[in-house]
């Protein structure tokens, strides 16, 4: 079979798989989220490649020192992920956040270095990995799992709903023929298997993020959606930052002989 397999639409299909991937990708950003899910392109009932077992923690902002001597604000979430496949799987996660302010927010970029190492020396966790130390072979078995750590900055404070998508953690891949926005003309678009964890955000945001671990924001939903991620990562070791890369197919050679 090959890696993605190519349907045919009509111009109303396309129309509504356009309408999809924007739902999607801009983390229900429409009036009536219920809305947007119930369009959302879904993966298969069946597992149909490989895939990770995720375990993800709560979301949480915490305000901290800034090299420069400013204060900051972000979001840490922490995970867990197991492989349960019977080959050993490569691991490169992208994790990219969006609310409903618009943003769309990449895990990593601009965050320095040192407030992903106060955030990992807070959680007391000598096991914990950043998103650039945790990319790499993931071996089977429970015994072998990672723990791994995502952090974005805070840009909007007056928001009411969070969104956390989980990329690179199952093989299972869509084509579709979406509109181009700028030319109208059919393009194919590759949907990936993605965890979606949705949080209400009661009050102002900022509320409690002084604490020593930061204030947990009420998880409200969390599942398994196709979407079209905006950006990979790339390792840069000098910085320890995750920069923005121009999307590309699964990492490894044991993700790639086992999509759909």
């Amino acid at each position: 079979m090959s890696p993605h397999r190519r349907m045919k639409f009509g111009r109303r299909t396309i129309r509504t798989a356009a309408l999809a991937l924007a739902g999607v990708s801009l983390g229900y950003l429409l009036p009536a989220p219920s809305t947007a899910v119930a369009a959302a392109p879904e993966p298969s009932p069946i597992r149909v490649a490989w895939e990770f077992h995720f375990n993800p923690g709560p979301l949480r902002v915490i305000t901290l020192d800034n090299p420069d001597g400013t204060r900051g604000s972000y979001y840490y979430m922490t995970y867990t992920v197991t492989n349960e496949t019977p080959e050993d799987l490569f691991f490169a996660p992208v994790f990219e956040l969006t609310t409903d302010r618009g943003e769309i927010l990449s895990s990593g970029r601009d965050v320095p270095r040192e407030v992903t190492q106060e955030i990992l020396k807070r959680l007391r966790n000598p096991l914990l990995q950043d998103q650039i130390s945790i990319i790499g072979p993931v071996m089977q078995g429970p015994e072998n799992a990672r723990d791994g750590l995502a952090v974005w900055p805070v840009r909007e404070t007056k928001i009411d709903r969070v969104n956390v998508y989980c990329i690179g953690l199952s093989g299972e891949t869509r084509t579709m023929l979406v509109p181009d926005p700028t030319t109208g003309e059919p393009q194919e678009v590759v949907m990936r298997k993605t965890a979606m964890l949705r949080h209400l955000v009661p009050g102002d945001l900022l509320t409690q993020t002084t604490t020593e671990g930061g204030r947990v924001l009420e998880r409200v939903d969390r599942r398994w959606i196709l979407r079209a991620p905006q950006a990979t990562i790339s390792a840069q070791p000098d910085s320890g930052v995750a920069r923005q890369a121009a999307p590309a197919g699964s990492s490894g050679s044991s993700a790639e002989a086992a999509s759909r």
